[in-house]
């Protein structure tokens, strides 16, 4: 009796652990749609990949594969924020994934992307919170223990939940929480608003003579306001006459900035510094120099060898003109004597050469084109915060116009 229960205890376990296995097992359905959504984003098509790899997260969210290649999506779109998200449900889907640092690192290049400050320190078995306000001298509490005042640069903290609170005279208190995970940094933004000075309005409410200007731009960016180093207020933004004034932004590591913007009384004009890095100039003329020289080579092979397919193919008409002309009741070696003799087989072997090199030729300037194509392309390429436009010039002549600003 107790052999049996013995015995029925151990095939249920047995079960127990066959069908845990299983279900451990990813879904043909799931398989299907992340392989498509990476074959996809190989080949450039983000939007199909998109799709694809968002299906394979609904069918399976537990597993960071199609969350971690969704980031790398959001990356060649220029969506930092939507990176940092799916990078995130990657890392919380599985922290010790063979793949982690490549996910890490994914996740720490769309916040420089963001220009939000990197964590130097030692991550050790926790994580690191970065808190964002939109005023500086905020006083934050982090789960209860006073941190100091902002602007903070990123701090270790323990991994999980954190209650955070910033306070500063004269603004509304503002709380939000976050959970903080292995290995990179968690950002959270906080926004105070202001205390009301009163309930009564007396007379009419007072418009300021000015305005302001609030940059999005690297944080160690050097600004320069009509020939003058631009001055943040307690809000982060640079008050400014009204009209038309000069701005020109430069920072470590990327092109200068400059642009011209109009300031209207008791209004807030905001723009976005592009962030385009003096390596990736250097990278996207190199290989369009790289190309327009293997474009011109392949030109040069296709020329050659078309031209060796034309002469191939005109000696064998000669050759088979002159076969066919030739007297019968004359030896051959008399009638050789003013024109070589060839045989069907020399003839058809010069038509033969004459058609592999046109085909030679055709597949060089096909290449020649392509390669082309891309030089331009890498010369022409504008960071991806900058919008340019590529069209067709229809008038007095033919053309492409682009309008935009080039690199």
């Amino acid at each position: 009796m107790q052999m049996n229960q013995l015995i029925r205890g151990v095939a249920g376990a047995l079960v127990v652990l066959a069908a845990a296995t299983a279900s451990a097992q990813p879904s043909s359905q799931f398989l299907s749609e992340f392989q498509a959504g990476t074959d996809a984003y190989r080949l450039g098509d983000y939007d199909t990949a998109r799709a694809h790899l968002e299906r394979a997260v609904a069918i399976d969210p537990s597993l960071p594969g199609p969350s971690r290649f969704l980031a790398a999506v959001d990356v060649a779109e220029s969506k930092w924020e939507d990176c940092i998200g799916h990078a995130r449900t990657a890392i919380i889907a599985n922290p010790a994934s063979s793949e982690i640092i490549a996910t890490r690192k994914l996740h720490d290049d769309c916040r420089a992307a963001l220009g939000r400050a990197p964590f130097t320190g030692d991550y050790a078995d926790g994580g690191a919170l970065l808190v964002l306000t939109n005023i500086s001298g905020a006083a934050l509490t982090i789960g209860g223990l006073r941190a100091g005042a902002t602007p903070l640069p990123p701090r270790p903290i323990a991994l999980g939940p954190v209650e955070v609170v910033a306070t500063k005279a004269g603004w509304k208190t503002a709380r939000g929480s976050v959970t903080v995970i292995p290995g990179v940094v968690t950002d959270l933004e906080l926004v105070l608003e202001e205390e009301p000075t009163s309930l009564d309005v007396v007379g009419d409410p007072v418009v300021p003579d000015h305005g302001w200007l609030r940059l999005d731009a690297p944080v160690d960016a050097a600004v320069i306001i009509d020939s003058a180093p631009g001055v943040l207020d307690e809000r982060g933004r640079y008050q400014l006459s009204t009209g038309e004034h000069a701005v020109e932004v430069s920072a470590p590591g990327y092109l200068p900035y400059r642009t011209k913007i109009r300031v209207q009384r008791g209004q807030e004009q905001r723009v976005r510094v592009p962030r385009d890095s003096v390596g990736a100039r250097a990278t996207r003329r190199r290989n369009g120099t790289i190309a327009l020289g293997t474009a011109a080579g392949l030109g040069a092979l296709g020329a050659v060898t078309g031209w060796m397919a034309m002469s191939a193919a005109d000696e064998a008409r000669d050759w088979a003109t002159i076969e066919r002309q030739r007297p019968q009741g004359v030896p051959l070696s008399e009638s050789g004597m003013y024109a070589p003799v060839h045989t069907r087989a020399d003839i058809e072997a010069r038509g033969d050469r004459s058609h592999t090199l046109g085909l030679v030729s055709g597949v060089a300037f096909a290449a020649s084109a392509a390669a082309l194509a891309t030089g331009i392309y890498f010369l022409v390429k504008t960071p991806t915060d900058t919008p340019v436009e590529v069209g067709p010039v229809i008038g007095d002549g033919w053309g492409v116009a682009v309008r935009g600003v080039l690199p």
